[in-house]
């Protein structure tokens, strides 16, 4: 929220929180911490963010209990339509998975490059489908450095991997990994 000492760029909070407002932008995207702090601050201030449809966030967790407290705010800050799309992921995918809709899970968008698996942290033998275990990425298709069964250290569970796809809320056959609690 506050401009680097060292760089010259960045906003102030409630500049950030001016310019939302002046611009009527209509997508907010970035992590869920920060967003919280810009929404809350825009209640604050009273400013009008009726134009924002999507919050996008990543790069953090966002349990359901903070996105229903940031939804709250979008909502109280006039975005009463406002959703909010979380994606998942790690430097070694070089990507994310997003949902598709709330609560959906997250769909990996390059099957054919990621296989994901749900492990028990102590055998690291996989679970059964949907069961919570240790998140393990596997690369398919790398050059380079690859990785096998690399943990990202994340528990959940994965639905649809190799058999039968889970068919997601947006109609694509995709893989799923279920948003972590």
């Amino acid at each position: 929220g506050n401009p680097s000492p060292y760089f010259e760029l960045g906003n102030a909070l409630d500049e950030v929180v001016r310019i939302v407002e002046q611009n009527r932008c209509s997508i907010l995207w970035g992590v869920p911490s920060y967003m919280a702090r810009v929404v809350e601050r825009a209640v604050e201030l009273g400013a009008d963010f009726s134009a924002v449809r999507l919050a996008f966030v990543t790069g953090e967790a966002l349990p359901e209990v903070a996105r229903g407290a940031l939804l709250d705010a979008l909502r109280r800050a006039g975005a009463v339509r406002a959703a909010i799309s979380i994606s998942y992921g790690a430097t070694e995918m070089q990507g994310g998975m997003v949902e598709c809709v709330q609560g959906s899970g997250y769909h990996n968008p390059a099957p054919d490059q990621f296989y994901f698996e749900a492990l028990d942290p102590e055998s690291l033998r996989p679970v059964p489908d949907g069961e919570e275990g240790l998140i393990v990425l596997t690369h398919l298709d790398r050059r380079g450095t690859v990785m096998i069964r690399h943990s990202l250290g994340d528990r959940s569970g994965c639905r649809g991997l190799w058999g039968d796809l889970h068919r997601a809320k947006c109609r694509r056959d995709v893989p799923a990994r279920r948003a972590p609690d």
